[in-house]
């Protein structure tokens, strides 16, 4: 919502759209990844890394079909699009490495031999 009155107010309409948008990519495609790994998670560990992987693929390929298809487009302020998605990157990011180092998860480590009676 920043980002978008940011737009409004640097580049008018056209910027809040490019804001708006670039906000949505960026969103979406953090999000997927976030469900992807998931939903892995609870079928099984081994796989994490794998989906992690293929889902970035998947966005990278996604990625580049948008700018080809709206590479000629003149629908918002391209300028205002860009630093929109390297903000919410950062803040994203941020975000989430502050919730890992905030989230304390208790592991034990048995490292007694079995004895079995």
């Amino acid at each position: 919502m920043l980002a978008v009155i940011v737009g409004l107010l640097v580049a008018g309409g056209k910027g809040a759209l490019g804001a708006a948008v670039g906000a949505l990519i960026t969103i979406a495609f953090f999000a997927i990844s976030k469900l992807v790994v998931g939903y892995v998670a609870t079928i099984s560990e081994h796989l994490i890394t794998g989906a992690a992987m293929l889902s970035y693929l998947i966005k990278i390929v996604g990625l580049f079909g948008l700018i080809l298809l709206f590479k000629d487009a003149d629908l918002w302020n391209d300028l205002v699009f860009g630093y929109t998605i390297i903000a919410l990157i950062i803040v994203w990011i941020t975000a989430e490495a502050r919730l890992v180092l905030r989230t304390r998860t208790l592991e034990l480590n048995d490292t007694t031999p079995n004895r079995t009676p």
